[in-house]
């Protein structure tokens, strides 16, 4: 009779261990699968912070490519905003166009305290003989790389139409 009693407590105990050791991994499972649910949401929070950020960088810079009425006041007005900005203009005659169009580039580097990423702004602008302006502007979350937001802004310069 003890004998039997002894294997039913084994059985039992066998069940016990069983169970517990499923509670556990199922437990360790629905774990890991919070973890991975909020380092998605962590990424994706930074995500939407660096577009906000480049975001407001290009509405920056179209406003003021659009409150510029020559290409001294845009220069100037981007000098201005953006002092560590590197300028570099090009005329038409030293590219061997014979139009009278000029082209430039604006580039600067801005560190985004939201999202702690550093942002490479690059703006590429063309200006025609009519004096219309037509500027890239390309926000990077890397070098050049990872293209985070662009667009395409173009704008009568006030000045070049009087000429």
């Amino acid at each position: 009779m003890e004998d039997r009693e002894g294997k039913n407590r084994n059985r039992h105990s066998w069940l016990f261990l069983l169970e517990i050791t499923l509670a556990l991994l199922i437990l360790t499972f629905g774990l890991g699968m919070i973890v991975r649910v909020n380092l998605k949401a962590d990424s994706l929070t930074r995500e939407a912070a660096a577009l906000r950020a480049a975001d407001r960088t290009i509405e920056n810079a179209d406003a003021l490519i659009r409150s510029s009425e020559s290409e001294e006041d845009l220069t100037a007005a981007f000098q201005k905003a953006y002092p560590e900005c590197k300028i570099q203009k090009t005329s038409g005659d030293q590219s061997g166009d014979k139009s009278g169009d000029r082209s430039g580039r604006i580039r600067w580097t801005e560190k985004n305290s939201e999202s702690k990423q550093t942002f490479f702004t690059k703006i590429s602008y063309r200006i025609d003989g009519d004096g219309l302006l037509t500027a890239h502007v390309t926000v990077s979350s890397e070098k050049g790389e990872k293209k985070t937001d662009s667009q395409e802004i173009r704008h009568y310069l006030m000045e070049e139409k009087s000429r």
